[in-house]
């Protein structure tokens, strides 16, 4: 492929033989045809590598890398350092583009000349999710005030230029979840996400998925590992970092509540009782409450 892609799509991947044919179809069928797919193998140990070398002997736009088992961060990184294109694009390995994905991000790209950093609308298991408020924050700028409390945005769903993306890197490799939210929070702090109402990329929901096979208490600890991570490695202003690790702290309390395990919760819940924003949240009584009954 000799002409520079306008997009270069980072798909990692881990043992997925039965999903990734689909997942790199759907960005091969764009309707807007100037790509590039860059695929991470990941250590499989499955047939996902010869899946991947057949599709990329079928189209030049597909190319390919093969790695050991870093995880998904340093599958990124890596896809980070080879893409080629204008803008860069992620898709998981178990997930899927509508045809209409990158036309979309074109659409919005005239309309909004000034944005870096786009974000479409995402699509569950063949329907709407509003979990996080993703599909409720639309037709808006979305700035750092919009991470605090969860991550309404998924890596899927985002479009960002090249000369952002080289600013960004998925710093913590050995993060196995909570890694998006850490990496949409530093884009943030670089530049305002246009977010648009258009439905343009699916989730695939399936048992094997990552969210599917974690238990509850490694997600308590890695949503606290990504806020104590961001607040320690970017210079917030006083108020900002507290409601950063207030908020965190308060969302493993939950997760830690919802597990079973109370002690976790309640040192979880000690450490956000140490910021003023804690006592301020509705959620805060609530665990407080759930820790109590019985």
């Amino acid at each position: 492929m000799s002409a520079q892609p306008k997009y270069s799509i980072i798909i990692p991947v881990h043992n997925r033989e039965k999903f990734i044919e689909r997942s790199v179809r759907s960005v091969l069928n764009q309707s807007f045809p100037n790509l590039e797919v860059l695929c991470v193998n990941n250590g499989s140990t499955d047939q996902t590598w010869p899946i991947l070398e057949r599709l990329a002997k079928e189209d030049q736009r597909v190319r390919i890398f093969d790695q050991t088992n870093k995880g998904r961060c340093a599958a990124r990184n890596r896809g980070l350092d080879e893409a080629k294109g204008e803008w860069i694009c992620f898709l998981d390995s178990d997930d899927f583009y509508y045809s209409h994905h990158l036309a979309s991000f074109e659409g919005q790209r005239a309309l909004k000349k000034e944005a870096l950093a786009f974000a479409s609308t995402l699509v569950h298991n063949h329907s709407l999710t509003d979990k996080n408020q993703t599909n409720r924050l639309s037709d808006q700028w979305l700035t750092l005030n919009h991470f605090v409390r969860t991550n309404p945005i998924s890596l899927i769903q985002l479009c960002l230029h090249r000369s952002i993306a080289a600013e960004l890197r998925f710093h913590e490799e050995d993060l196995p979840m909570a890694e998006d939210w850490l990496f949409v929070r530093e884009l943030a702090l670089k530049t305002s996400i246009w977010k648009f109402d258009e439905k343009t990329v699916e989730v695939g929901e399936h048992d094997g998925r990552s969210m599917n096979t974690m238990d509850l208490e490694r997600i308590a600890r890695y949503n606290i590992k990504s806020s104590e991570l961001f607040a320690s490695r970017n210079e917030l202003d006083k108020s900002m970092e507290q409601k950063i690790l207030s908020e965190g702290y308060l969302l493993g309390a939950h997760i830690f509540l919802k597990a079973g395990n109370r002690a976790s919760a309640k040192k979880a819940l000690s450490r956000s009782l140490r910021y003023p924003n804690s006592w301020k949240r509705y959620s805060l009584t609530w665990a407080i409450l759930k820790f109590l009954l019985p």
